[in-house]
């Protein structure tokens, strides 16, 4: 500060932040840049990280590095309110459909993907199954308790209703120790009468 001035810093929150993605993005669907369909991904990829815990380079999204563990910036939920609200702002039609299709709890941008090929409708791509839960922790019923390896677990998704968990792992495990703690997941999960689903990068090539 100078002579007890002191500087406002204004930032925008989570949902004009993601009104400001929609109005860039619909401005490259008018000039055919990208489809409609395409558009809606984005922006819904961009409301599910700033519910989740990670960040992308905000300078080079597709090839920077990426920053895990953080606090969400805010909640699907808490974005919707604000965006169902009269608002005049261009950018936030297709704000307020890509929040409608986000989730909270992503953990990475594989994840993101792999929550939008699950859940999209199929005209986006996307297989439309029932929405899962994120990294939410896995309890034990008691009769397991001293029978399980883990004392916790946090599937990537989870079909509660269904008895399915799926797990996404970037890096081949051809280890053994990954090998052993692998199969220790699924037994982990065997017991809880809970089938899991084992993703790699070679799923997300092909």
């Amino acid at each position: 500060s100078c002579g007890g001035w002191h500087p406002r810093v204004f930032v925008e929150g989570p949902a004009l932040a993601l009104v400001s993605c929609g109005m860039d993005l619909e401005r490259r669907v008018r000039r055919r840049q990208m489809s409609r369909e395409a558009a809606v991904l984005r922006a819904s990829a961009f409301a599910m990280e700033l519910a989740g815990t990670y960040c992308r380079d905000p300078a080079d999204p597709a090839r920077g590095e990426i920053a895990y563990g953080l606090e969400a910036a805010g909640s699907a939920a808490q974005m919707g309110e604000w965006l169902r609200a009269p608002r005049r702002l261009h950018g936030i039609d297709l704000a307020r459909i890509a929040c409608a299709y986000a989730a909270d709890g992503a953990a990475s941008a594989m994840e993101t993907f792999w929550y939008h090929a699950f859940c999209m409708p199929p005209r986006l791509g996307g297989m439309h199954f029932a929405r899962p839960r994120l990294n939410a922790e896995l309890s034990w019923p008691d009769r397991l308790r001293g029978t399980v390896c883990h004392k916790s677990m946090r599937p990537d998704f989870l079909w509660d209703n269904n008895g399915v968990a799926c797990e996404y792992d970037g890096a081949t495990h051809r280890e053994e120790d990954s090998f052993v703690e692998d199969r220790r997941r699924q037994r982990d999960y065997a017991l809880c009468d809970i089938d899991l689903v084992a993703l790699t990068s070679k799923d997300s090539e092909s």
